[in-house]
């Protein structure tokens, strides 16, 4: 296993100091709770008892002005990242890329972990893995196998991911560049945290073949093989739709997005039939009641052949505003 989950820090309970404000009415105010529209004579530090007498002054405090109690909470550190470039590559572990998400993370929580395989920028290119299939489970190596031994040639040619161990691995973040073709077989199934993004890049006129199913809500997904074909197949799907969450059923446990995200693919695209697109809005209701309708997302197709549509079913509804649909490389709009 190759850990980058992120840590935390458990602040515990304790007693605040605070600056304590004197207003023009003789009162003593919070600086944090003060009002904006209260004029303001002097900063409190007790009561002054002068002994001229004795020579002796005793600072005397309000009961009134006692330190703020502060409950203890956690906060959560953003995850690390990974990052491989080899020609040949066998990834039959895990990755752990979690976050602790505090009380007080809710809605900006600490990013997932970063894994990133290969580059498009030269010479770095020149260490990337050559073709990719990404699977349900990436079957591990034999059990008498060790350090001098020879790898299967299928292993040598084709990295193989188990779409189990990136669903699992509290990822954010995925990039993989290859020099060669790309199949997501038909029990591959990427599911990523909200908000992640998923980038899949094949190499140069090469292949990419998607029989999966891929789910990030509010995420970006991304897939590109620049002059080559991006073959969907049947069923096939890819969901950004931002999540639908009701906090007065279901009180909050981590980070959720009423926003649909965005999918872009880049390639000559055939769909077979019954393809699915989406990246709908959700919606939140607060632990208030409160309704907060999210945004439809985009879904962008970079093709430069001659797309037929009726294969495919793409929708970027929303409560207010829907989305929109760019077909072709000058962005025509659906």
């Amino acid at each position: 296993e190759i850990n980058l989950a992120g840590g935390s820090v458990r602040y515990l309970d304790g007693y605040i100091k605070t600056t304590k404000l004197v207003g023009a009415d003789g009162r003593l105010y919070d600086i944090g709770r003060a009002p904006v529209d209260m004029p303001y004579v002097s900063i409190y530090s007790g009561f002054v008892v002068d002994h001229s007498r004795w020579k002796v002054s005793e600072v005397f405090t309000s009961p009134f002005s006692r330190d703020r109690f502060e409950k203890g909470y956690v906060q959560g550190a953003a995850a690390g990242m990974l990052e491989i470039h080899s020609r040949v590559q066998v990834l039959d572990g895990r990755i752990a890329a979690h976050t602790i998400v505090g009380d007080r993370q809710i809605s900006s929580p600490p990013a997932g972990g970063a894994l990133k395989i290969g580059s498009a920028a030269p010479p770095d290119t020149s260490f990337n893995a050559n073709h990719l299939r990404l699977q349900a489970a990436a079957g591990g190596l034999p059990s008498n196998f060790t350090i001098a031994s020879a790898l299967p040639t299928d292993r040598t040619s084709t990295l193989v991911l188990s779409t189990e161990m990136l669903s699992e691995s509290g990822l954010s973040s995925v990039e993989l560049i290859l020099n060669g073709n790309v199949v997501f077989a038909p029990d591959s199934d990427i599911r990523l945290r909200p908000g992640s993004i998923l980038s899949v890049n094949g190499g140069a006129g090469r292949s990419m073949t998607f029989d999966g199913s891929i789910r990030v809500p509010g995420g970006l997904v991304g897939l590109s093989v620049a002059g080559g074909p991006i073959v969907f197949k049947a069923g096939a799907k890819i969901d950004v739709s931002g999540q639908w969450t009701n906090y007065l059923v279901s009180p909050a446990t981590g980070p959720r997005t009423p926003n649909g995200g965005s999918i872009g693919l880049t390639g000559n695209i055939t769909f077979d039939s019954d393809v699915v697109l989406a990246a709908d809005a959700g919606a939140t209701v607060s632990s208030k009641g409160k309704f907060e309708a999210g945004t439809a997302g985009s879904i962008s197709l970079g093709s430069s052949n001659v797309i037929d549509l009726n294969s495919v079913t793409m929708s970027a509804y929303g409560l207010a505003t829907s989305g929109q649909v760019a077909v072709g490389p000058l962005g025509g709009h659906l």
